[in-house]
């Protein structure tokens, strides 16, 4: 919200972000979405590059780690981060449909240690994009558990109508799109590209 903040003040020109939180402000769901121009709300756009789906984790020695039927009951029994009421509600509520987010998120700010990596502690549980994994094992010691939990992320550009419209925004897409390609090629599978 912060970035769509500084975007609508113009404070920003554009912003490589997810908008998984702003699926109110579309046409239709994430899964739909297609490599193009796409408005948002009444003075934004945004053009989809990629998906993933988010990845639960705990700390490799966990005690559900090796679980093969792993369910959202089990999940009660150990804490995960969550934000405060109101905070990221597309994701919260995804979260919570799973028996998760159970923990106050105790900063105001984003920290991988604090979310991804607050699995470290051998009990708790965390969620990860999957291009994070290899960084957060070798950190942290968390893996992903065998448990989907289909929550989805799409990683956009996203500006004002009136920066994506402009001719000369074909160059800034071409040079971000692969820039992000050369940054995620290692994750390829695990990742959707838009097309």
């Amino acid at each position: 919200m912060r970035l769509l903040s500084l975007l609508e003040r113009r404070l920003l020109d554009v912003a490589v972000m997810g908008i998984m939180e702003f699926q109110h402000l579309l046409n239709h769901s994430l899964s739909r979405l297609r490599l193009s121009r796409t408005p948002m709300g009444t003075s934004m756009m945004f053009i989809p590059i990629c998906m993933w789906d988010l990845q639960l984790i705990a700390h490799r020695d966990h005690p559900l780690q090796g679980s093969l039927e792993l369910d959202l009951d089990v999940f009660a029994n150990y804490s995960s981060p969550g934000l405060s009421l109101g905070t990221a509600p597309a994701l919260m509520s995804a979260l919570q449909s799973h028996g998760l987010g159970s923990t106050a998120y105790p900063s105001p700010q984003y920290e991988e240690s604090a979310w991804e990596g607050s699995a470290s502690d051998g009990h708790s549980l965390s969620y990860a994009a999957p291009h994070l994994l290899p960084k957060l094992e070798r950190y942290y010691q968390v893996t992903r558990l065998n448990y989907d939990l289909d929550i989805s992320e799409c990683l956009a550009i996203v500006a004002h109508r009136d920066v994506i419209a402009d001719p000369s925004f074909n160059e800034t897409f071409r040079h971000l799109h692969q820039k992000l390609a050369e940054a995620f090629s290692p994750f390829k599978s695990q990742i959707a590209w838009l097309s």
